[in-house]
Parts: structure tokens; sequence; C-alpha cells
């Protein structure tokens, strides 16, 4: 069961995976969950921007069967939700900055299909499992996102994460247990053109 916090642990999963791989590339990169704008201007140090700019509803999964803990019981509807973020290499020369790129597709790539145990967090997550996909946003789209921060464009990707799920803090709803189960099926006809 995943609570509030699952936004959270899905985040600083994230986080620590980069950290984790980038070691095995550079020598000291930190990885932040805060916006460009607000870790400042680029300077010596290796910096990523892991930052979380856009949570929306994950609209694929309303239609699955509500999950029964008990032969009489329904939980809640979850909310699942889609995370959207925007990873920027944060550093003075360019090759630098193309390289930390470089190391953060190639470690979301290798890294695209994770479990709570995967990104080393207790159960807010559990074992539900996320996709982290390459987001495909249009130049234009991009463009909004770096004027929303305020910012003269930066290199940088968008990565979606589907989907986080919030569980309701509401107990299980009691119900009637199915006690027949009847299905029926009836032929369908075609009917002549005329």
């Amino acid at each position: 069961m995943s609570d509030y916090t699952v936004i959270r642990a899905v985040s600083e999963g994230l986080r620590n995976i980069l950290v984790a791989h980038m070691d095995a590339y550079f020598a000291s990169v930190s990885v932040d969950l805060r916006s460009p704008r607000e870790m400042g201007a680029p300077d010596a140090n290796m910096r990523i921007s892991l930052w979380l700019y856009r949570v929306t509803r994950n609209e694929f999964v309303n239609n699955d069967p509500p999950v029964r803990p008990a032969f009489n019981e329904v939980r809640r509807w979850p909310v699942p939700v889609n995370l959207y973020y925007l990873v920027t290499p944060i550093q003075q020369e360019p090759t630098t900055r193309q390289e930390l790129l470089g190391a953060v597709l190639q470690t979301f790539h290798d890294h695209s299909s994770l479990f709570g145990s995967d990104l080393g967090t207790p159960p807010p997550l559990g074992d539900q499992p996320i996709r982290v996909t390459l987001d495909s946003l249009r130049l234009d789209e991009l463009t909004q996102v770096w004027y929303a921060l305020q910012e003269s464009y930066q290199l940088s990707a968008s990565y979606l994460v589907q989907f986080a799920r919030i569980d309701s803090a509401h107990e299980p709803v009691e119900v009637e247990p199915v006690r027949e189960r009847h299905s029926d099926y009836d032929q369908i006809l075609k009917v002549p053109v005329p």
C-alpha cells in the first residue's frame, strides 16, 4: 500500500540510482531535487538537477478492477499519477554537460523498469512497478518549461515516470460478497446493407 509520501520516495529513489551510477563515470557528481534556477549558476562542480516539474493523473488505469483485501471489502480507488522530471546538467564546460546528460540517459535506459526495492525505498512504494521513459517533448514545450522557470534555455531532458499510486487514507468499504456469477452471450447478427 502506498500513501502520500510515494512522490517523495520516487524522487529520492531516482536520485539514489543516479548518484550510484554516476560514480562509475565521474569523480564527484551531486544530484539535487531542486530546479536549475534554485541551484544557481554553473561553476566548476559537476551537478545535476532532477526537478519534478509536473504531476498528472494517469488516465489509462482508471478502469482497473477494485482491489478486494477480503471477500466482503473493497479498497477505495487510488490516485494513479504520472511524474515528469526535468534533468539538467549544471556545469561550466559544454562538453562536460553533454557527458553528464549522456550518463543520465544511459542510467535511466538501463533502469527503465523499477520496483520499490530497486529504488531503495521502504514501503510507501512497496513492490509497485514504475516505468521511467524519456519524454519526447517538442522544443516549444521544453522552452515553455524554461520560460516558466524564468531562465534561458539549457541542455536538458524530460523524463516521465509511470505511474505512482497514492492509495486512499480511508478504510476499505464493506460490500456484499459475490454469491453467484452468471455469464451469457448472444450472437451478433450481420444486418444486410441495402
